[in-house]
Order: structure tokens, then sequence, then C-alpha cells
């Protein structure tokens, strides 16, 4: 399941901004406005793109539990997840 903390932290990843920076300052409100202003679209249209993109994303296997998911990731660092 993806949440809006997955959004939250893409949407941060994609504007060059640190999501944990952005919570420690208590701005988590602002993420959806320099969305916004960036996009055009807001972090809730935005959580149903990535709900119909994600399974376009590439598929690994957990070699924790040997669940497989999709997800976006960048440079190893998973940002968005969901089982196939």
């Amino acid at each position: 399941m993806i949440t809006q903390y997955d959004i939250e932290e893409l949407a941060c990843h994609m504007l060059g901004v640190d999501y944990d920076d952005m919570v420690n300052n208590y701005e988590e409100n602002v993420i959806d406005d320099m969305f916004h202003d960036k996009y055009q679209t807001s972090l809730e249209n935005f959580y149903y793109i990535i709900e119909d993109l994600i399974r376009f994303t590439p598929t690994w296997e957990s070699p924790i539990n040997s669940t497989v998911y999709h997800g976006f990731i960048d440079n190893g660092f998973v940002l968005v997840k969901q089982k196939v």
C-alpha cells in the first residue's frame, strides 16, 4: 500500500528538497504547495498518478521475505514500493 508519507517523500525527491528537513521543521503542508507550483497538480492527484504508474517500474524480490515489489528507486534507495 502506498502511503501519504511515500508520496510526500517522492515529491520532495522530485523537488530536490530533503523530506526529513521538511518534517523536522513542521513544513509538511508546504510540500503540497511546492509540488503544485512546479507541476500544477496536488499531492492527492499525484497519488492517483503513482498508483497507475508503479506497475511500469522495475520489480525486485525482497531478500528478507521473498516478496516481489514494484517501486520507484533512485541510486538503490527505494522511494515508493508496492507488492506485485
